[in-house]
């Protein structure tokens, strides 16, 4: 790839810019952003000291063996996505610490408003099909973890794989006449029904959870496109013909909306004290290009919502993608955030720039965020 070009990042966030091929092989620049926030003493947000960096590769549950583990921090590499994936990542909590066999819980922002029910270990007399289950084990929390949710992998007595909830490999509960229901993936759960359910009873059968869902489960496997002979011949090493850009979306699909920025997050029994009420931030950060021939103003977008209700942070993406146009002047600098009045006329001048601030001083969040 021939892209070089200098970033310097003018904010106190984390800023990575990677060239990418896209569908076609064409290159893109992409430049993610990644600002942290925690919770001040009354809930609300505040601008984070250190803040997240943007993830280039996948972080598993159980890193041991990632092949049969859930994500809890995906890849932030898409080069688009076209709605904001929300994300949590957390715990389940008994109403004032007092353990209870099921509680139910609640992420609510914008148009999502998503209602699971946590219920404590249940176990079988029996582990072949069609026993009862024993009354729940109560708890005072519980993970919410796709190993704890509806799904499985099911083997046979010498360990062959004989059949897979492809929604939810990792899961619990799946069953195959003739064989043990699976077990959670993870060997710590030790229950023999989903922990992890949806309240409305429609979507009993459902996969429930409120973390990233795997590249390699549906429905993202099959928006990746057909892997076949075909593709070998005629697309390799290039996506699939009917890849759908759905792929890039990692969230649920009932954790997805066209665009957020400044809502009330209400998340109930996610947390000890039982309520967690916040405003999201809304971001403004200016981008300028400067190309050989001419210099070009743009912003990336929110796209990426990471609540991690244990730590009390919540962490943003934002994403810009940039296709190289081999007809145009060359991108030789990139900068995020607000450059200096001196450095815009160097670079409308074409003259060189000083910067003569001192190196200790540290960028400050107040321009580019709203709390």
């Amino acid at each position: 790839m021939s892209y070089q070009a200098v970033l310097e990042n003018r904010t106190p966030f984390r800023v990575l810019n990677i060239v990418l091929p896209d569908e076609e092989g064409q290159e893109v620049i992409l430049i993610v952003v990644s600002a942290s926030f925690v919770a001040g003493p009354d809930g609300m947000l505040l601008v984070a000291q250190e803040h997240t960096p943007v993830r280039t590769g996948d972080q598993y549950l159980q890193a041991a063996t990632p092949a049969r583990s859930s994500i809890l921090r995906e890849a932030d590499l898409a080069l688009s996505k076209a709605k904001v994936d929300v994300v949590l990542n957390g715990h389940a909590w008994a109403p004032e610490g007092r353990p209870t066999p099921r509680v139910p819980v609640l992420l609510s922002v914008g148009s999502i408003r998503k209602v699971l029910t946590v219920t404590g270990d249940r176990h079988r007399a029996s582990a072949l099909r069609g026993h009862a289950l024993s009354m729940p084990v109560p708890f005072r929390s519980m993970p919410i973890v796709y190993e704890r949710a509806r799904g499985g992998s099911v083997f046979d007595d010498a360990g062959k794989l004989v059949g897979i909830d492809r929604r939810n490999p990792a899961g619990i509960g799946l069953e195959l006449s003739g064989h043990a229901a699976a077990r959670s993936s993870d060997p710590s759960v030790d229950s023999d029904a989903p922990n992890v359910e949806y309240a409305d009873a429609s979507l009993a059968g459902s996969v429930a959870g409120f973390g990233f869902v795997s590249r390699g489960w549906s429905p993202r496997l099959e928006q990746a496109g057909t892997f076949d002979g075909q593709w070998l011949d005629e697309r390799w090493p290039f996506m699939p013909a009917n890849f759908d850009k759905a792929h890039y979306q990692g969230s649920p699909p009932d954790q997805q909306c066209d665009s957020i920025a400044g809502e009330t997050v209400t998340l109930r029994n996610l947390t000890p004290d039982g309520l967690w009420q916040f405003r999201l931030p809304k971001l403004d950060i200016p981008v300028l290009l400067t190309f050989t021939d001419r210099l070009k103003w743009t912003r990336p977008r929110m796209d990426t919502i990471v609540i991690d209700t244990d730590a009390r942070r919540v962490d943003i993406s934002l994403r810009l993608a940039l296709r190289t146009l081999r007809d145009r002047g060359r991108l030789v600098e990139i900068f995020v955030g607000m450059p200096s009045r001196a450095l815009l006329l160097a670079r409308k001048s074409g003259k060189a720039y000083l910067d003569h601030r001192p190196v200790s001083m540290p960028p400050h969040a107040e321009p580019y965020v709203t709390l």
